[in-house]
């Protein structure tokens, strides 16, 4: 007898099954199962979850986890994790972890993916796939660091990883509803009242790896470029070929290097093209200051005679006593002194020819000279040049050379010098002509020092001047002609300085201006060119007209505006003139009727209290009559001005003998050249 026949007798109707009953008997009796498995019934039989609850130790989870909640405040899933070890280095709310063991491809084994959409009607303002945080809330112990998130990279495989990245953001994935700006990373306002120091974004220094970088933007041109100021103002990328600095991205802004050097000795820039160089200290030349450079090789004249055989060979120094006698054959040098030997033995200078002039004695002695050298033609012949002094620094050798100087002055005091110097020059240049005077005379010539195999080329190379109380780069002590810098090949133009003002003239040969290749501005208040307004805002006093057809001066002018080389008085209402020149005049006026028929005014611009009219700076105007009734305009034009003119405004009626107001006016004047 099975399950599904009745006994006969039966068992008070126990034994009566329904088609239900027999139904899920019959599915209960098909199951394999064991201890802790648990049966559900689902669409009419009954199924076998096996183990559907996962130990707090022990087993695995297999299939999917599906959490929903209908909150609108708690999460899906909240995991808390409470430990009270000592032990316990690292306690995690939620921790994962996926092994793949499988002889298959799989492209990303992925720990954790989180994923946020948002499919509702409702309002959304920001849709977070992942959002961490560390919350300090003991009141009793303090923490070294707190992170947000902390993200590594392990390996402890024998097989070798391609690229290694901690976190990488991928491209953006849109079908419809394109955001108008993506940012990869954002990172808002890290700092908090409290904190000492907030910084956005920190990098460690690489150290480990072959080739060590703390930051990496691949690619060239904009897309790979660092972009600053909250308007997104200036920018730096690399073009392909050049890194670019742009401080004008949007906006006018300029580089300003505050202290610091643009290079340095040994490290230095190989080029620097400039439309305009200004500097504050002397230039150097070879890391030397240029004013340390020259020595003063002007002087007395030898006396008596030095007497050396024309091919002596002269090794180590010579003490020519007085009397001796140069002498030469044509062609060759008076006085030629070579050294050959080996100079690995010899000290920082090895001189061919050494003069040293020493005086002991307590007598005053003017100016002790260690080299004075005199070229004097007396005879007829003609001669191309003559030279006092030539000096030849040549490189003869296959070694190379750090520096060659064609002629090495350097100032010195000992230690045992303690007299204190006046003027010390590393070089000095005069003139004396008693007759025979030259044409022409430089101080300092210096020729075309470029070459086709030579890099930079410079006339005059001047370091900076830092270390004296006062340091200039370069003095033109004098004022006026004479103590100013020309320039062309022509001497077209000069600057200089005229014992009161700094003079730029464009013009000293020829019709040439002032090309300015970039932006000039002023700093300081009070500076620029000559300029000065004068006005007064909602005026309620009427111009008084008596005759018809005369000209008013407006006197109702009470502030003196912003002004540099020029003298506003609003007291005397006019503005006088401090520099000779072109000046642009405007004047801005708003008029008001006081009652009567309709008048016709006119408004123009005098000079010297009336006394001349500046007619191209006139305008005029018709008000229809009755109070308050309102006209405007602007008269402005240029005029030529001389030093102490006086700038006023007048004002007439055409028509009849209505007063006016002068409810508004400006007076500006600024000067646009000579």
């Amino acid at each position: 007898m099975t399950i599904f026949q009745p006994n006969n007798p039966g068992l008070g109707g126990l034994d009566e099954l329904t088609d239900a009953e027999e139904a899920f008997v019959t599915s209960l009796a098909g199951l394999s199962y064991v201890e802790d498995d648990v049966l559900i019934y689902q669409s009419g039989s009954l199924i076998n979850v096996n183990h559907p609850f996962v130990k707090i130790a022990g087993d695995t989870m297999t299939g999917n986890l599906d959490i929903q909640t209908t909150s609108t405040t708690a999460p899906f899933l909240n995991i808390v994790g409470n430990t009270n070890t000592p032990s316990i280095q690292k306690a995690a709310a939620l921790s994962f972890n996926i092994t793949e063991t499988g002889s298959g491809i799989l492209a990303q084994p992925i720990g954790l993916f989180s994923t946020a959409n948002f499919n509702g009607t409702g309002l959304s303002n920001i849709l977070t796939g992942s959002r961490i945080v560390a919350n300090q809330q003991s009141s009793s112990n303090s923490l070294g660091s707190i992170l947000g998130q902390t993200i590594q990279i392990t390996s402890t495989g024998s097989s070798s990883l391609g690229n290694a990245i901690v976190m990488s953001i991928i491209g953006p994935s849109f079908d419809t509803g394109v955001p108008t700006t993506i940012k990869g990373i954002r990172i808002t306002n890290q700092g908090a009242a409290g904190i000492t120091t907030s910084t956005g974004l920190e990098i460690t220094q690489q150290t480990g790896a072959a080739d060590n970088y703390g930051i990496i933007l691949l690619g060239d041109g904009i897309g790979a470029d660092i972009v600053f100021g909250a308007g997104l103002n200036s920018s730096i990328l690399y073009d392909g070929t050049d890194m670019v600095f742009n401080s004008q991205l949007t906006g006018t802004g300029d580089f300003v290097f505050s202290n610091g050097d643009i290079g340095k000795t040994g490290t230095r820039v190989t080029k620097g093209w400039f439309t305009d160089l200004e500097v504050t200290n002397m230039p150097t030349v070879g890391g030397t200051s240029i004013q340390d450079t020259f020595v003063d090789v002007a002087g007395d004249t030898m006396t008596g005679n030095l007497s050396v055989d024309a091919n002596v060979d002269v090794s180590g120094k010579m003490a020519v006593g007085s009397g001796a006698v140069l002498g030469g054959s044509t062609g060759r040098s008076v006085l030629a002194l070579e050294e050959t030997t080996n100079l690995s033995g010899f000290g920082e200078f090895t001189p061919a020819l050494e003069f040293t002039a020493i005086t002991t004695g307590t007598g005053l002695l003017s100016i002790p000279i260690g080299l004075s050298a005199t070229a004097r033609v007396d005879s007829s012949g003609g001669y191309a040049q003559l030279r006092g002094i030539q000096t030849i620094c040549e490189q003869n050798s296959t070694t190379a050379l750090a520096n060659a100087w064609g002629l090495y002055v350097q100032l010195k005091s000992t230690a045992a010098g303690t007299g204190n110097l006046g003027i010390s020059a590393g070089l000095e240049v005069q003139q004396q002509y008693s007759g025979g005077a030259p044409l022409i005379v430089r101080g300092v010539y210096i020729n075309d020092m470029s070459h086709a195999a030579v890099n930079l080329a410079y006339g005059l190379f001047i370091n900076k001047q830092t270390k004296a109380t006062s340091n200039f780069g370069m003095v033109l002590n004098g004022d006026g002609a004479g103590a100013d810098i020309v320039f062309g090949a022509g001497q077209d133009a000069s600057i200089l300085y005229d014992g009161t003002d700094l003079t730029i003239d464009p013009k000293v040969v020829g019709t040439g201006g002032v090309n300015i290749k970039g932006d000039t501005f002023w700093t300081g208040s009070g500076t620029g060119l000559p300029y000065a307004d004068l006005y007064v805002v909602e005026n309620t006093n009427a111009t008084t007209i008596t005759t018809i057809n005369t000209w008013y001066q407006i006197l109702d002018f009470n502030t003196n505006g912003v002004s540099n080389l020029m003298t506003p008085d609003h007291t005397n209402d006019h503005i006088t003139i401090d520099k000779t020149g072109t000046y642009e005049i405007k004047a801005s006026i708003s008029l008001d009727g006081v009652g009567g028929g309709g008048d016709a005014y006119e408004v123009t611009v005098f000079k010297n209290n009336g006394a001349t009219a500046i007619a191209n700076v006139h305008g005029s105007t018709y008000l229809s009559g009755g109070s308050k009734n309102q006209m405007s305009l602007t008269i402005s034009g240029l005029a030529s001005l001389t030093a102490t003119d006086t700038i006023e405004v007048w004002i007439k009626n055409v028509t009849g003998t209505n007063n006016v107001i002068v409810e508004d006016i400006t007076l500006s004047i600024v000067m646009i050249g000579g």
